[in-house]
């Protein structure tokens, strides 16, 4: 006997992801439990057999057809292949940082002059009062 798993010719990617299924142009949430190049089982709205579809997640958009349903489970088969890289990324790939550039001027020591000297020497003795 040959199942259903034995036709299938791409590997399904366990997922539990949330994707938009649109049907007669009326677009529901539900999730992804498991996803290939063909196919996908919906956990959601609950679809009648043969009921064309669209499925949409992270920018990419698929049509397909229902081709089993049992409640708000259904199996979707896609017309052309999907891209599920794509569709699995949660996270979008870090930027790479650059470290901040300074334009601050570096630090000089200017020598005081003997008048700034004679200023400096009355305020240490006489404290920070007015100085003449």
């Amino acid at each position: 006997m040959i199942t259903l798993w034995d036709r299938r010719r791409t590997e399904r990617v366990k997922v539990m992801l949330s994707a938009t299924v649109e049907k007669d142009g009326k677009a529901e949430p539900t999730r992804l439990a498991n996803l290939s190049a063909e196919g996908a089982l919906l956990v959601g709205p609950a679809l009648k057999d043969g009921t064309p579809v669209r499925l949409k997640r992270n920018g990419s958009d698929v049509r397909g057809s229902v081709t089993w349903s049992n409640g708000h489970e259904s199996g979707l088969k896609f017309e052309q292949g999907f891209d599920v890289a794509t569709a699995l990324r949660t996270i979008a790939p870090p930027r790479r940082i650059e470290a901040p550039r300074s334009s601050r001027p570096g630090l000089k020591s200017v020598p005081m002059s003997e008048a700034e000297k004679a200023v400096f020497e009355r305020w240490l003795h006489t404290g920070p009062q007015l100085v003449r």
